[in-house]
């Protein structure tokens, strides 16, 4: 590497990469100016190097390949005045995202759970009784059984699973205040973890998550805002090993197939993205070009 000369790109989720005014401009432009530029561009999600004690020496050692001068590539030999038979034979076209070897991306090798919803069936009292003091027991014991049963979940999917247990059918601001509040009550005396907009069994730590859970036959899927990015980052793993490597788009969509979501809305391929940097940021997936692939 010449003196003076700039290698790599560490690039965060930090404010400039939030002020961004599209995803395309996060994750596209910017990295195909400094790709022309002959930069190597690393990704640093915040969620992996907090929770990822092994994320640092990673980042030092992706650094550190990228200053290391590569060989050039050898010569190819010298083509023959004949053609090989193979050569001679008819070629298939292959459309694109699509691959001679392992099943079809949208039925990953690597089973996913099927997504259990908490069932708080009996009513523990009336809407009026959810805002008394006397029941904030009854409200904590209900956030942990959802908690267990569903968790990591969104925690808007959380208060709402609690509110029902009180013939609340509508999530306004009192009662997510009121669930938002105990929840942080539970955090504090380490019974969950919070992460972000996610709550988290006590006992599951993100950097040993290795599930994708997907919703059952007669459920309706969940919203991709309610899948944690940490979930996302296991489906495009196990997606990406069959497939061996696809374009961040064609990615994308098997990702959201394989959760159950039929439209590519703007909310949707943002929270795809921060899935895959997830897996990118994680160690356990390399971006080349548009193409995502398992390290």
């Amino acid at each position: 590497m010449s003196p003076g000369r700039y290698a790599v790109a560490v690039e965060t989720d930090g404010a400039a990469y939030r002020a961004a005014r599209t995803t395309r401009d996060r994750d596209r432009l910017r990295a195909d100016v400094l790709s022309s530029l002959g930069w190597r561009l690393e990704r640093v999600w915040s969620s992996a190097w907090w929770f990822d004690e092994r994320a640092p020496d990673r980042l030092v050692e992706r650094v550190r390949s990228a200053l290391v001068p590569q060989p050039a590539a050898p010569s190819a030999p010298a083509a023959r005045l004949t053609a090989p038979a193979a050569a001679l034979q008819p070629k298939v076209a292959i459309p694109p995202g699509v691959f001679a070897k392992g099943p079809s991306p949208a039925t990953p090798s690597t089973p996913p759970a099927t997504y259990r919803n908490a069932d708080l069936a009996v009513p523990h009292g009336s809407p009026d009784d959810f805002f008394l003091g006397s029941m904030d027991e009854g409200i904590r014991s209900a956030v942990l059984r959802v908690v267990e049963i569903e968790g990591p979940i969104h925690e808007r999917l959380l208060a709402r699973r609690v509110i029902e247990h009180w013939g609340i059918e509508r999530l306004t601001a009192r009662p997510a205040r009121r669930v938002s509040e105990l929840v942080e009550q539970l955090a504090h005396g380490h019974k969950v973890k919070v992460r972000g907009e996610f709550v988290w069994p006590a006992s599951l730590h993100p950097v040993d998550f290795a599930a994708y859970r997907v919703p059952a036959r007669d459920n309706a899927p969940r919203d991709l805002p309610s899948i944690p990015p940490e979930e996302v980052a296991n489906a495009a793993a196990a997606i990406l090993k069959d497939s061996g490597s696809l374009d961040r788009d064609a990615l994308g969509r098997e990702i959201a197939r394989t959760f159950g979501i039929q439209r590519m809305g703007a909310n949707v391929r943002e929270c795809i993205d921060r899935g895959i940097d997830v897996l990118v940021s994680n160690g356990r997936a390399e971006v080349k070009g548009d193409r995502v692939q398992l390290r």
